[in-house]
């Protein structure tokens, strides 16, 4: 496996059920390291991530890149294109720069039950850390392996050897 496609609809679908979870509301920067949580779990369990993102090591930890592209996009950035923030902010709404509330209800049609179970654990599990406390778990084993802006399956696999083998990597 060299990379999974990014699925635009599933990724939309799994921040909205996050953000639900969070009453609705969440912080932005919060959001991205769950996001990344639920992907780095649910490769150690189905060999693939929830979203098909490209992972980048980033001061703040390691961090799901289209995932971020769509939330900052959703702000409004003046580094996104008219198309993609008209399109992210159809789905989420920025207050003070980093309050993401949903405007949507997730698409659950889209989204395995392994997927929701996924999600559902890391909202368990860290939900209610601060981001300081997201941020020092997102310099995790993966982010210290990688050598580079973007980090590889190997990486992201965390010298699980089962993963590795069945990966061919």
């Amino acid at each position: 496996m060299t990379h999974q496609k990014f699925d635009i609809d599933t990724t939309i679908a799994a921040l909205l059920y996050l953000t639900h979870k969070a009453s609705g509301k969440i912080d932005l920067y919060a959001l991205v390291k769950l996001m990344y949580f639920a992907d780095k779990e649910h490769f150690h369990n189905w060999a693939h991530t929830i979203t098909g993102d490209t992972f980048a090591r980033l001061p703040h930890g390691s961090t799901g890149s289209n995932t971020l592209d769509i939330l900052s996009a959703a702000r409004g950035d003046r580094k996104r294109t008219k198309e993609d923030i008209k399109f992210a902010q159809r789905f989420f709404k920025i207050e003070k720069k980093d309050a993401v509330i949903a405007l949507e209800n997730p698409n659950m049609d889209v989204l395995s039950k392994a997927e929701v179970k996924t999600l559902e654990a890391i909202y368990q599990q860290h939900g209610d850390k601060s981001f300081k406390e997201l941020k020092a778990l997102a310099h995790d084993k993966a982010y210290k392996k990688s050598l580079d802006h973007f980090m590889t399956y190997k990486d992201l696999a965390e010298d699980n050897e089962e993963l590795l083998d069945h990966l061919g990597l």
